[in-house]
């Protein structure tokens, strides 16, 4: 039926379950392109939440992903139910997403609400791209 070169499905060898971080408390994960282990990143990233409301390692999900690597992000769709996911500087490919995501625009995902964004490092010193998120995080987490 199948020849041996047939891809039918690529199962990773590493769940970006076992990569995540975080309490979880408001079903919120957070994907971000791991730039460098810099304190000024994660601190901006620490004050954009806390101004949507939420804490970094309480209400979240934090997973690092290297430039280039793929790790489907599925499981924090199917398995953990994420209702949003936030992601920084990764294109929707790398997560395993054949989507159309355009920056700072809430794309639906099977009940999760997914926010691709600039990679920090743009976005942190740009006040049109910061200005973009802030509008998408009021839609997502302050207007009801």
């Amino acid at each position: 039926m199948f020849s041996g070169n047939d891809l039918l499905y690529l199962i990773p060898d590493v769940s970006i379950l076992n990569r995540v971080k975080g309490g979880f408390a408001k079903q919120v994960a957070i994907v971000v392109l791991k730039e460098t282990e810099s304190i000024e990143q994660v601190n901006f990233l620490k004050k954009v939440l806390l101004a949507a409301g939420l804490n970094l390692e309480n209400d979240t999900l934090l997973a690092k992903l290297e430039a280039g690597e793929q790790l489907p992000v599925l499981p924090l769709v199917k398995i953990k139910q994420a209702e949003c996911i936030l992601v920084f500087g990764c294109t929707p490919n790398q997560l395993g997403l054949n989507l159309e995501c355009p920056l700072y625009q809430l794309v639906d995902f099977y009940g999760t609400r997914l926010l691709f964004a600039d990679k920090i490092s743009i976005l942190e010193p740009d006040t049109g791209r910061k200005r973009q998120l802030w509008q998408a995080l009021q839609q997502l987490f302050l207007i009801k």
